[in-house]
């Protein structure tokens, strides 16, 4: 198994998913700092709000990034390792359950 398509496709997942959860970490920080003032100004979508402003919708959103990245990350491994063959069933499988968290 050299470095093909599908490696380079699963890899270049990888690293958007680590960016994705830095990402959410810093801007977490700053959230928490602006927390009460864009609660009080708010005229965003509701259900948006009820979701990820509570420290409950942070962690689940925490664990599905984190969940991503584990999940591509074996992957990955499993693909370069020729133990994974390209079967659509389980691939389709796995992200599936990494993308619900």
């Amino acid at each position: 198994m050299g470095c093909d398509g599908y490696a380079v496709l699963k890899s270049l997942e990888l690293c958007v998913a680590i960016v994705c959860m830095i990402y959410k970490r810093i801007s977490d920080w700053e959230a928490f700092q602006i927390f009460f003032l864009r609660q009080k100004f708010s005229d965003e979508w509701p259900l948006l709000n009820t979701i990820t402003w509570d420290k409950n919708g942070s962690i689940y959103a925490d664990i599905t990034y984190g969940a991503f990245v584990i999940a591509l990350a074996a992957m990955l491994l499993a693909y370069l390792a020729g133990q994974l063959d390209k079967t659509p069933v389980l691939v389709s499988i796995i992200s599936r359950r990494a993308c619900v968290g």
